[in-house]
């Protein structure tokens, strides 16, 4: 069985995509109605709730290697299982939010939400 990452650096991971160093998990839970975050050996994965997107789950994976993010975006078929429906490879930390934001069209912030932000 692989390691999974430790707490910490999960939490670096969905700061690095909410852009909430204080509590990304309560962002993702707020904003996206998430009730499930797991940590893998190389990122992290959660569900999208309530949503009128095409996707039901993300995996945000990091390639130390090259020092790039991996962004999966699933959708839950019926007899199929999760299966991918877009792929953003090579991604820069400071992409992360804007290319979820832009394919699910779902806010990470309610800053964004209500346009306070640029």
């Amino acid at each position: 069985m692989t390691e999974s990452i430790s707490n910490e650096t999960a939490r670096e991971y969905a700061a690095y995509l909410t852009h909430d160093t204080h509590n990304p998990f309560g962002a993702l839970r707020a904003m996206l109605g998430t009730r499930l975050i797991i940590r893998t050996e190389t990122g992290i994965r959660f569900d999208l709730h309530g949503a009128l997107h095409r996707v039901t789950l993300c995996a945000l994976d990091y390639d130390a290697g090259l020092d790039l993010f991996k962004l999966r975006f699933y959708k839950n078929k019926r007899f199929e299982g999760n299966v991918v429906v877009k792929e953003f490879d090579a991604l820069f930390f400071d992409q992360l939010k804007e290319v979820f934001e832009e394919y699910t069209g779902l806010f990470l912030s309610f800053r964004q939400a209500l346009g306070l932000n640029a």
